[in-house]
């Protein structure tokens, strides 16, 4: 996933209980099982990106897989991954007819080992192809591509194919999810990455034929991974008896990652694909439809809700429904979100409306949503939607722990103030988890899971009418650390407020004029007027002026607007009028302060009447103030924050100091030097202005280059330690440290010996012949020196 996005949750949920049950099934004389290698399958590992999962039986015990990048074309490079192997008897410790497991005809169970494999240290978003080995002999070439990381895949999901006969898995179920692999090409020019089994994937997870023609038959297990859950049916034995004793039927059938609950081996278990969580349980029946869906809707609703499950898939009705919807038979599903799903059977039943025959779903998952089609087994789109991201693909870098507790608050309901909502803002998902409201006595009042980039708030309940609370709000963050916030507040309604109010005189009257839109005017059933605390009218709450005989203001000081709240007769105050004129008192708290370019700081003042507070800065160049006080530091100087009262003289001035950023600092790299044919040679350092030269500690030269002929220095005979120091500009790039030594050595010199001047030729001009023969002869030499060094 790498873009700022979404990182996406999902959880696929199936489930188990069992149902009715076919009769045993027998082995087709058309395929014929290979005891050396078969049941073979592939399942994704925990971390889907680098891991893969591998299953199979052979009578062999020396067996293996081979894996290789589909881009290799060949076999030359594959790694070899061997298994962890159990005995039959050590796999399926239980025996008896209706407790027995049975091989395809032909085969004894006795000589079988049960094989699991893990690929580990594979290549994300990478195309492999596998094959098994066992007696000398390779299996087919099978195909899968590990999960990506760029946010973008497809997957499947099947439900209750059943298999009982050899032409059930051949025809019917390959055909339909054959069509499943050339739509999600169609739809998407995307190849299905992943299938998901939402149950029921055999008639008796006991007869091993049905598991063999499953795996075998059906082509798009040669070209994606399977996650399955287990179903009714695959609990069933060889004998048609439900398998109580513990998983291990579908754990010797599957190589499932080992992380779920307890005792439920693999048929509980949760992998990443991707941007996408998958968590994988027994939950094979619906929420609605079964005969266990109460304890559906009772046990795992409640989970779905607190952890935003995007998708919920299930299977088991043999017919197809999405909650809220109705899409196939209705069944209930309309109580439901439109996210719970119930994908059709793959082996074409008779569904219950009598239209869409069998089916299979497909999603193609983007960081921005999930693309979600469902099919019926006539290639017909029978229902699709769009279903909108919930979290980023990754946290935001740039999430501030502090910013984030300044959004985080409660507040009273106004329709109900036995209930208060906790809210918070900001890019919370995949940086804080856990957002508990506790008592004073550290007791849990709510707790929230801020994982849901749709949801920031949670509502709360427990609270008593017209009380004070005092609450601790502690955030929990994904990096461990916690931060506490403490929140007081009172369940009393707000209902409004009169603000601006204006005196207008009348010749008998004085006549108060105001806005009652902000008042909750229903909750009141009269406004009581009140002069220097004596009450002396009363008006409708909804009325826009009250008049006041004159006399009744005669001295006067102040008028008290009260509401007369409809339920308990009790009066809030709305508003009040200051028939005496005085001047607000303005209390600025932030004294003189200084500030770093870049950063903000908030100004703390308020005003004891209602009144304006304006905020304004003496050089905006410098800094800016909000509306809201935010001061803004733009570059260094001094300037100043006017605080003043709007319509008023009152000010008040706060002195800021913006200071400059600190610039970043960075050491140069060492320079790597060396020394060939009486040359130092520097390796470019990044960043570098110059180079300083240190023969034997001292320094001898600076310069621009990357080259220095060591013959200029005219060093004398001996053995000299070089090294070089690369410089920066002294500012936010600091010099490199010194580099490792290299050795120059500079040998004593010998003078030549004279040679003997030759005596003058006495063959006139067949002895200039042969001299010009001679240099043409050395002349050969030389090219051919020269060539060899490469010169031309």
């Amino acid at each position: 996933m790498k873009k700022k996005s979404l990182i996406i949750a999902m959880f696929a949920m199936f489930a188990f209980l069992f149902l009715g049950f076919f009769s045993k099934s027998t082995v087709s004389a058309k395929y014929v099982a290979d005891s050396n290698f078969m049941l073979f399958i592939a399942c994704p590992g925990e971390d889907s990106s680098t891991q893969m999962n591998f299953s199979w039986h052979s009578d062999q015990k020396d067996s293996y897989v081979e894996i290789v990048k589909k881009s290799d074309g060949n076999f030359d490079k594959a790694i070899k991954v061997y298994p962890k192997t159990m005995t039959y008897t050590e796999a399926y410790p239980f025996a008896g007819t209706n407790w027995g497991v049975e091989y395809p005809d032909g085969i004894d169970k006795n000589t079988m080992f049960v094989c699991e494999a893990f690929a580990t240290g594979l290549e994300p978003g990478t195309e492999y192809m596998y094959r098994g080995w066992a007696n000398n002999k390779y299996t087919e070439v099978r195909n899968f591509k590990t999960a990506g990381n760029d946010g973008v895949f497809v997957f499947a999901v099947m439900a209750d194919p059943q298999i009982y006969a050899e032409s059930l898995a051949s025809n019917t179920v390959n055909s339909n999810m054959n069509k499943a692999m050339a739509n999600a090409q169609k739809l998407f020019g995307m190849d299905v990455e992943l299938v998901l089994g939402a149950g029921d994937m055999f008639s008796h997870g006991g007869l091993l034929s049905e598991v063999n023609w499953l795996f075998s038959l059906v082509d798009i297990f040669k070209n994606a991974p399977l996650a399955a859950s287990t179903g009714n049916h695959d609990y069933c034995d060889a004998g048609n008896g439900k398998v109580t004793i513990g998983p291990y039927l579908t754990d010797n059938v599957y190589n499932n990652p080992r992380n779920g609950c307890e005792g439920y081996g693999e048929a509980c278990y949760y992998f990443k694909w991707n941007n996408v969580l998958f968590v994988v349980t027994m939950c094979h029946r619906p929420a609605w439809g079964s005969g266990d869906s109460a304890n559906v809707v009772k046990y795992w609703d409640p989970i779905f809700k607190q952890f935003n499950v995007d998708l919920f898939f299930a299977g088991h009705n043999h017919d197809y429904g999405r909650g809220s919807t109705k899409v196939g038979a209705e069944r209930g599903q309309k109580n439901f979100p439109n996210h719970y799903i119930v994908c059709d059977d793959a082996r074409n039943a008779s569904n219950v409306d009598k239209v869409n025959l069998g089916g299979y779903l497909l999603v193609q998952v983007t960081p921005q949503n999930l693309s979600y089609y469902a099919f019926d087994q006539n290639d017909i789109i029978i229902d699709q939607y769009v279903f909108a991201a919930k979290r980023p693909m990754t946290a935001s870098t740039d999430f501030n722990k502090k910013s984030f507790m300044e959004t985080v608050n409660i507040e009273v309901l106004e329709e109900d103030s036995t209930k208060a909502k906790l809210s918070w803002g900001g890019d919370f998902v995949g940086n804080v988890g856990h957002i508990r409201v506790l008592d004073n006595a550290e007791n849990e009042v709510a707790d929230a899971f801020a994982n849901n980039i749709s949801i920031t708030s949670l509502v709360f309940g427990g609270l008593k009418a017209n009380e004070s609370y005092s609450y601790k709000v502690r955030v929990e963050f994904k990096d461990g650390t916690t931060e506490t916030k403490d929140i007081a507040f009172a369940t009393r309604i707000n209902y409004g407020s009169y603000t601006n109010i204006e005196k207008k005189e009348l010749s008998a009257a004085t006549r108060l004029l105001f806005n009652p839109s902000d008042i909750k005017s229903t909750l009141l059933e009269k406004v009581n007027v009140y002069i220097d605390g004596a009450l002396k009218a009363e008006y409708e709450p909804g009325a826009k002026y009250v008049a006041l005989e004159k006399e009744l203001l005669t001295d006067a000081k102040i008028i008290e607007l009260k509401g007369v709240v409809k339920s308990d007769k009790s009066e809030v105050l709305l508003g009040t009028y200051n028939l005496v004129k005085v001047d607000p008192v303005l209390t600025v708290d932030t004294k003189d302060f200084e500030i770093e370019e870049g950063e903000e700081s908030k100004i703390k003042a308020s005003v004891d009447q209602e009144v304006k507070i304006i905020y304004s800065s003496s050089d905006n160049s410098i800094l800016t103030v909000d509306e809201n006080g935010v001061v803004k530091a733009i570059k260094a100087g001094t300037a100043q924050v006017i605080v003043s009262i709007e319509g008023t003289e009152i000010k008040k001035e706060i002195k800021v100091t913006v200071k400059a950023k600190q610039a970043e600092t960075k050491e140069l790299e060492t320079p790597v030097i060396k020394i060939e044919n009486g040359k130092l040679i520097i390796t470019k350092v990044e960043g570098a202005t110059k180079y300083e030269i240190y023969i034997n500690g001292s320094l001898k030269e600076t310069i621009e280059g990357l080259e220095v002929e060591l013959s200029k220095y005219n060093l004398s005979e001996g053995e000299y330690k070089l090294t070089v120091k690369a410089l920066g500009n002294g500012e936010t790039i600091l010099d490199s440290k010194m580099s490792s030594e290299a050795t120059y050595k500079v040998e004593k010199s010998e003078e030549p010996t004279p040679k003997p001047t030759p005596e003058p030729s006495k063959k006139g001009c067949n002895g200039g012949s042969y001299q010009a023969i001679w240099y043409v002869v050395s002349l050969l030499g030389l090219a051919v020196v020269l060539k060899k060094k490469r010169l031309f």
